[in-house]
């Protein structure tokens, strides 16, 4: 009997919910104290890292460089897969996350633009 999940959508499955497993707030507790690691505090880490972004980077890569996507989502069309990792980089902007786009499991691109451009091919 032939399966109707192919390898790709298990892939794109495996990603989509290794990105929201790792996202999240994290809290710690220290001799008594409660310290809680926020979303602004990851943006303001981020900023650093997203000039360091490099087209071509495979999805491992950018999930090591900047930790676990705040949301995710996929989609295939025309035969390739997309995934889009979601992170805040800049609180001050009119959009509080970014899409990095990846095609086929390689960084494409990142923005709102880019995102568009991946939805309308």
């Amino acid at each position: 009997m032939k399966s109707s999940v192919s390898t790709r959508q298990l892939m794109l499955a495996a990603t989509v919910t290794l990105s929201l497993m790792l996202s999240g707030c994290v809290i710690a507790i220290h001799d008594g104290e409660r310290e809680s690691y926020s979303a602004t505090q990851e943006a303001q880490s981020l900023a650093f890292s997203v000039s360091d972004l490099i087209i071509g980077s495979s999805i491992n890569e950018v999930v090591d460089q900047l930790g676990g996507a705040v949301d995710s989502e996929g989609f295939e069309r025309n035969g390739k897969t997309y995934i889009v990792l979601y992170y805040v980089f800049n609180t001050s902007r009119n959009s509080a996350t970014t899409p990095l786009v990846f095609v086929d499991g390689k960084l494409v691109g990142w923005g709102h633009q880019v995102l568009e451009s991946a939805r309308a091919d």
